[in-house]
């Protein structure tokens, strides 16, 4: 019995790593339940408004480089072409001028090319990816989000959220209050390994009171864990309402499951076995570590979701850019000056793309913080795109979008 007493106390200590101090946790493992959610699902959108002034400092550099880049190819070109006609010139090769001049790309007649034809170009490779990316998510051909959700609604589950996190805040602190009366217990344990007074008896019915105590705080937290993710998922407006209620069902599982073991936690009394309250800590343990995967699962979907949310809004917005660019082309107004910008524009909206998919297919957490920096970027360089068309007298009405 004594030694049965020190096994549970052992296990009770290490039972729960999930609820270990935050300075302990693996930051890479993504199984802390101390935070679910919480860090980890961050509203894109109101991630990219951070560090404005650094990311506005950079999309500036990046609209500069890029028309710098752009003058000093063509003024590569143009030396390179000069220096070639100089030499056809001085050793008076007439077929070296021709052979020159027939490999030099020729611009197309003004009468034969037009307008249109410089508008069709200009969107050609921008109107792919759109294309790539509706067929990829067909939910967002026609609406902004696949579940818009009605402003009271998501102000209830903003409540709701908060006040699972206070549950969650409160089971914490409980847990780990227990847990340090359980470890001052210890040396009164160990003092108590050979006898079988009152005293000890007494030290050792207390063990189980906290130690039950405990197992109860745990589950506590993680149900709150759980409600939180699940209110979060209901709200998750870039969710499909197929993948969003396939993740409701999985949580109303783990919430069925932490909740069985509870009951079992709860039926312990201070008369329990050590058998009987190592069978709890197993089964608790077991219950949070499968939870864990869970949230972990949940947490990815709302991540992916976001994230093509904002791919899919970001294209929509480009697709108005580049009507207005193309109107104002057919209306005989020169937009070279920001030809180069929106290009860095399409450029980043493309690269954050392409390591999305390569996000969702191996898994790369690094990536994440790539696309999100893609995505801060090109917003930044949109509005540069926006004041420089301003300047042109071309007016494109996205302020909702870009002020999002």
């Amino acid at each position: 019995m004594k030694q049965h007493v020190m096994l549970a106390l052992a296990l009770l200590l290490l039972a729960i790593p999930a609820f270990a101090d935050d300075a302990a946790v693996n930051a890479e493992s993504d199984t802390d339940l101390l935070h679910p959610l919480r860090d980890a699902l961050p509203v894109l959108e109101r991630s990219l408004e951070r560090n404005r002034d650094e990311l506005l400092h950079n999309a500036q550099i990046a609209r500069e480089g890029g028309k710098e880049m752009a003058e000093r190819a063509k003024e590569r070109i143009g030396d390179h072409i000069a220096d070639l006609r100089k030499r056809c010139s001085e050793s008076n090769n007439v077929d070296c001028l021709e052979a020159l001049d027939a490999k030099l790309p020729r611009p197309l007649p003004a009468n034969i090319r037009g307008p249109a034809m410089d508008a069709a170009m200009h969107m050609d490779m921008r109107a792919r990816l759109r294309e790539d990316l509706h067929a990829q998510f067909p939910g967002f051909a026609d609406h902004e989000r696949p579940r818009p959700m009605p402003v009271h609604i998501l102000e209830q589950v903003r409540i709701r959220i908060e006040h699972a996190q206070g549950q969650f805040e409160e089971a914490k602190d409980n847990y780990h209050k227990r847990l340090d009366t359980i470890k001052a217990m210890h040396k009164r344990v160990v003092e108590c390994k050979s006898k079988d007074d009152v005293s000890c008896k007494e030290t050792r019915a207390d063990v189980r009171i906290e130690s039950r105590a405990a197992l109860i705080n745990a589950a506590d937290a993680t149900l709150a864990s759980l409600e939180k993710a699940k209110a979060t998922i209901e709200a998750e407006q870039d969710l499909f309402s197929e993948s969003a209620n396939r993740s409701v069902a999985m949580l109303d599982a783990s919430i069925t499951a932490v909740t069985d073991a509870k009951g079992k936690a709860s039926a312990l009394s201070e008369n329990s076995t050590s058998e009987e309250i190592r069978a709890s800590l197993d089964t608790l343990r077991k219950t949070i570590h499968d939870v864990t995967q869970t949230i972990r699962d949940q947490e990815r979907s709302v991540i992916n979701a976001r994230i093509a949310g904002v791919l899919v809004r970001t294209a929509q917005m480009e697709a108005k850019l580049d009507a207005a660019v193309a109107r104002a082309i057919e209306d005989g107004k020169d937009v070279t000056a920001v030809d180069a910008t929106i290009d860095i524009f399409h450029t980043q909206l493309a690269s954050a793309k392409a390591n999305y998919d390569v996000m969702l297919k191996t898994r790369d957490k690094t990536k994440l913080e790539i696309i999100k920096q893609d995505l801060a970027r090109a917003r930044e360089s949109l509005k540069g795109i926006l004041a420089d068309l301003a300047a042109l007298g071309i007016s494109v009405n996205l302020a909702a979008e870009v002020s999002a």
